[in-house]
């Protein structure tokens, strides 16, 4: 389930890399931003098709809440998308360290 205004969600899904999902929990905590963790039950995110690339790649997903995906009526909290791309950020602005 997804909770909307409660920051981006961190998918589970065959192939993430737990060291890639605890670095993403962490810069979100030392920045204050929220987080919820996300088992993906259904569907696939290019983070899929990119683990297997070549040699493999390691991946993390950070994907924002919705509601009504896919349809018309789709609708995202913006504090939500917000606090996604200060994730990204975050993540990508210090040292990654494995």
């Amino acid at each position: 389930h997804q909770n909307l205004h409660s920051g981006g969600r961190r998918q589970r899904q065959m192939g993430i890399r737990d060291s890639i999902k605890d670095l993403l929990l962490t810069r979100a905590r030392e920045a204050r931003l929220p987080a919820q963790l996300d088992v993906l039950e259904g569907g696939s995110t290019d983070a899929a098709a990119i683990q297997i690339a070549r040699g493999g790649v390691p991946v993390g997903c950070v994907s924002v809440p919705t509601r009504y995906i896919h349809t018309p009526s789709e609708m995202v909290a913006y504090t939500d998308v917000q606090q996604c791309v200060a994730l990204l950020l975050e993540f990508l602005q210090k040292p990654i360290d494995w």
